[in-house]
């Protein structure tokens, strides 16, 4: 197959082994991990294409979804879905994601302990998805990543006073994670208040819930490593969110347009192009063979031995815990 990497030569990965899937909703995002992937073989995946191969010695298969819920959901399905499916040993979902919290920089890499939906009513939190605590924590340590909650927003965060709302999102979930089940309604209430004090690490994203979710119901454990491309006080041109579809992807012909009115968001529109170049080789270079190959057997076994402890928050185990 022409313009594939075909060096060193390397038998194509064995189904029977299992695959690390690695996912992306927009291929700037994993711009430097198709540098890295020693590609074996390309499949139609209806609209997308599927990248199979190895990395760092791991064997992979790599799919862009299209950024937005619709697109993620319908490439996940058809990856997972496929007649002649491949078996999905772990998933790995990378991309960009907007700080929350104060502290993180542009570039900073994150790790998902839990992702959630923003809910319709902010009293309501559910879709709660709890990460594996040992892989978390296994990731973490070798990227130096912050463990982090992640957010999976309705729209894109373009204010500082979005965020700051969705920040406090992130911090009821991890209340909601860990809030007991005794009718002790009082002690209940106390705990949300704790939580919400504490406001952790966190960022926001428009995909890694739907991706979490799917994985769960597949069996398939997950993991979300997140580069941060926007701080918790920068705000991003309001033209991004005019330029959504029905289904949440950005379209780059409304973003133009939306350009024609309002030019002096050019300047920001590059440096967060900018940023998601940044990002991508932080991402690029978080997928080595110490996060491919998931948890040590030990850390499973004290992971098991110690289930409900959240990582670096002291979150208990929320619903959907894969």
């Amino acid at each position: 197959m022409s313009g594939l990497n075909r060096s060193p030569p390397s038998p194509s990965p064995s189904p029977s082994r299992g695959l690390v899937a690695i996912v992306a909703a927009m291929p700037e995002e994993v711009t430097t991990v198709r540098t890295r992937l020693v590609e074996l073989e390309a499949r139609r995946l209806g609209q997308r294409t599927l990248r199979i191969g190895r990395l760092d010695g791991a064997a992979v298969a790599l799919l862009v979804t299209g950024d937005g819920e619709r697109n993620a959901r319908q490439g996940l399905a058809d990856l997972l879905g496929q007649p002649n499916a491949l078996r999905i040993e772990r998933l790995i979902v990378v991309g960009t994601a907007g700080a929350l919290s104060p502290g993180l920089a542009p570039a900073d890499l994150v790790v998902a302990t839990h992702v959630v939906r923003e809910p319709e009513e902010a009293s309501l939190i559910t879709g709660v998805e709890a990460a594996g605590p040992a892989w978390v924590a296994s990731a973490a340590r070798l990227l130096g990543a912050r463990p982090a909650v992640v957010v999976t927003a309705r729209r894109i965060a373009d204010s500082a006073l979005e965020k700051q709302r969705l920040w406090r999102v992130a911090a009821a979930a991890g209340a909601g994670a860990c809030t007991d089940t005794d009718g002790d309604s009082d002690r209940d209430n106390d705990r949300d208040d704790r939580a919400v004090g504490r406001l952790p690490t966190a960022v926001v994203d428009l995909e890694s819930a739907i991706y979490a979710e799917m994985a769960r119901a597949a069996g398939i454990p997950w993991l979300v490593v997140r580069a941060v491309s926007d701080t918790a006080s920068e705000e991003l041109p309001e033209l991004l969110n005019r330029a959504r579809d029905s289904g949440g992807a950005v379209r780059r012909t409304q973003v133009l347009r939306g350009l024609l009115g309002d030019p002096r968001a050019l300047t920001r529109l590059l440096t967060l192009r900018g940023r998601v170049v940044r990002c991508a080789e932080a991402l690029g270079d978080s997928l080595h063979e110490g996060v491919l190959r998931g948890p040590p057997e030990s850390a499973t076994a004290t992971a098991t031995a110690t289930t409900g402890s959240g990582v670096g928050m002291g979150f208990g185990t929320a619903q959907g815990d894969p």
